[in-house]
């Protein structure tokens, strides 16, 4: 009896520690997802991520490096060393898209884009190949 308590005591201690950064990123893995030009989104095994993503011409873009994490029914993209920013992003598939983020993520974008409705796809290409406006590799 005294053993079945100790396990189950052990049990909840382990389950009081929060989720690994593992089982907050679990839902969407790691990989490439790329728009239809030259912009898109890409993920390693601990979560870290940065995306670029581009205006329908020119150069303007929204880019940001940081970390995805799973949140109850979505993911939410976290830029690096921004506690107010807060990027929803919803899996449709293997489409990723970029929700509303509000003016505390505005400084991620120029002003010829938007962030808010952009999709990415899920891409067999290598994510190095995911690059900025100077041609130096995101991920």
């Amino acid at each position: 009896m005294r053993l079945a308590a100790m396990i189950v005591l052990s049990l909840a201690l382990a389950s009081c520690g929060g989720e690994s950064e593992e089982a907050r990123t679990a839902g969407l893995g790691p990989g490439l997802w790329t728009d239809e030009t030259r912009g898109g989104l890409c993920v390693d095994e601990g979560g870290e991520a940065a995306f670029i993503l581009y205006a329908e011409t020119g150069n303007a873009n929204c880019m940001a490096e940081g970390r995805i994490e799973v949140d109850g029914e979505g993911m939410t993209f976290l830029p690096r060393g921004d506690e107010q920013c807060r990027i929803p992003i919803l899996a449709e598939g293997e489409t990723l898209r970029f929700g509303d983020s509000g003016e505390a993520c505005a400084y991620y974008c120029g002003s010829d884009v938007e962030l808010g409705g952009q999709t990415v796809m899920r891409s067999e290409a290598r994510p190095g190949t995911l690059t900025d406006v100077a041609g130096d590799p995101l991920c």
